[in-house]
């Protein structure tokens, strides 16, 4: 497909290998869909991977933008400038769900449209953004099914925060639970029976879980202190979970079919996001001073200083990671992979 291309100087870079050059992000205009987006403003948000890992969505500036390639140095605005939020792909990468208004100034509600259009050929459609439901509440922070069949989301029908759910044609919504809104709170199984979501129904925030299907919930993991931004294993069988049942928030974990208690891996304290990594033998996090590490769940080498960073999203397959620097009045994307020790 034909595009407009230009580049952004100082503004943001990528690399694939450690070692190599870091190249200027380019800018793909496509079809007129977006002007070029300039990272002069603030840091990309919501970082996404497809399934596959070839492909990361992320807001920026107010668009939704994609970036592709081996060393993801290819970004396309897919959206002009307004409010969009929380990007999630459909399992065969082709879509996007997410959250925009569709006037100004009014609530939120969930759209699917295009992910990659330059995918079309040139006689085909690029076919419009459709809005999945139209309602006097906010919905929002929506969470593709790995099964493709459910979106889960918050929304204020009913009135309050809760978990409900979707099909991807707009059908079936349907309440879950009462739930805590907040970022990072909705995260499904790998095999998309079960959505592990926060919850005060205990008294405290504690991570739940519940299936589309039948709606039976249950508590997954919880105790002392509070609980928040559950991610399960990749092999299914745990959810790890940022946890101050020690004091500080650190990354927690606990058997999903086993034992009862839930099981600490890092000690630094003060983490805000966290994923697993190296097939989860292996945890990636964030501290709130802007330094990442990575840290094997067994073992006692403890946790690795890998650089300082604001936000950061490591690939599904393991072999990658993006994440976003503060450079003075800007900030830096890069792609970068993880060392040998932590690779799957």
């Amino acid at each position: 497909m034909s595009g407009i291309r230009r580049a952004l100087a100082c503004a943001a870079a990528v690399a694939m290998l450690a070692g190599c050059d870091r190249l200027p992000i380019e800018i793909d205009g496509g079809r007129d869909i977006a002007p070029p987006i300039a990272f002069t403003g603030p840091a990309p948000r919501w970082i996404t991977w497809t399934a596959d890992g070839q492909h990361a969505a992320f807001e920026l500036g107010g668009q939704l933008v994609v970036a592709t390639g081996a060393d993801m140095k290819d970004a396309v605005a897919i959206t002009g400038h307004s409010t969009y939020g929380h990007p999630s792909w459909s399992p065969d990468g082709k879509e996007l769900v997410y959250d925009h208004p569709r006037e100004r100034f009014r609530q939120a509600t969930l759209w699917i449209r295009a992910a990659r259009p330059e995918d079309v050929g040139e006689d085909e459609v690029v076919e419009p953004p459709r809005q999945l439901a139209d309602v006097p509440r906010r919905d929002w922070m929506p969470v593709w099914s790995p099964r493709g069949d459910w979106i889960a989301f918050h929304s204020t029908r009913d009135p309050a925060s809760h978990v409900w759910f979707m099909r991807p044609s707009g059908d079936g919504a349907r309440f879950l639970a009462p739930a805590v809104s907040e970022e990072g709170s909705l995260a499904w199984s790998p095999d998309g029976s079960e959505l592990a979501y926060v919850s005060r129904d205990g008294g405290t925030p504690d991570i739940w879980g519940g299936s589309p299907d039948t709606g039976v919930t249950r508590v997954i993991a919880g105790g002392a202190g509070s609980q928040a931004r559950p991610l399960w294993r990749p092999d299914g069988a745990a959810v790890g979970c940022l946890s101050n049942a020690a004091g500080e928030w650190d990354v927690w974990y606990r058997e999903v079919g086993g034992a009862t208690e839930m099981t600490r891996i890092t000690d630094t304290g003060d983490v805000v996001l966290f994923n697993w990594i190296a097939d989860g033998d292996a945890v990636m996090f964030l501290t709130r001073d802007q330094k990442l590490y990575a840290q094997h769940v067994e073992g006692d080498a403890g946790p690795e200083f890998l650089r300082d960073g604001v936000v950061f999203s490591a690939s599904p397959d393991g072999s990658r990671y993006i994440h976003v620097q503060a450079v003075e009045n800007y900030f830096r994307y890069f792609a970068d992979v993880f060392p040998a020790d932590f690779l799957p």
